[in-house]
Order: structure tokens, then C-alpha cells, then sequence
């Protein structure tokens, strides 16, 4: 819904569409209003938290991570 929410913004105006493409926080702080930021945040940093814990997560479970583990081919 944000990715949604920012393509329509950004194809609103040339102006905030180039604003964006130059510095895409500054330029949402400056035109959204302050209770936006707070999800937009959180989305954000969730996405950083799940991408960096994925990886690990899987590699504990499938044992890729230990030497005796199955082949790393057959836990894709």
C-alpha cells in the first residue's frame, strides 16, 4: 500500500518527482504530514530486521551452517 501510495505521489508532479529522485526522505518529510513518517519508518525498518534475520533463521534450520549438515544444494 506504501509503494502504491508513493508511485501516485510521485506521478503527481514533475516537481516532487524530481524532488524524490534527488532525496526521497527529504522530499517525503517535507510534503506528508508527520503521522506518515511514523509507518513509513516502521515499514522500513522492519524490511531491514526481516532481510538481515531471514538468511540466518533458514540456515539454522536446514543446518547449512554445520559441517555434517545435508548438502546446501538439497535444503534450497
Amino acid at each position: 500500500m506504501l509503494l502504491v501510495f508513493g508511485l501516485l505521489l510521485a506521478g503527481s508532479s514533475a516537481e516532487l518527482s524530481d524532488a524524490i529522485g534527488q532525496d526521497p526522505i527529504g522530499a517525503l518529510a517535507a510534503t506528508l504530514p508527520t503521522w506518515f513518517l511514523v509507518p513509513f519508518a516502521l515499514v522500513a525498518v522492519l524490511g531491514l530486521v526481516g532481510g538481515a534475520t531471514r538468511p540466518a533463521w533458514r540456515c539454522s534450520r536446514s543446518g547449512c551452517a554445520s559441517p555434517g549438515g545435508p548438502p546446501r544444494w538439497s535444503t534450497a
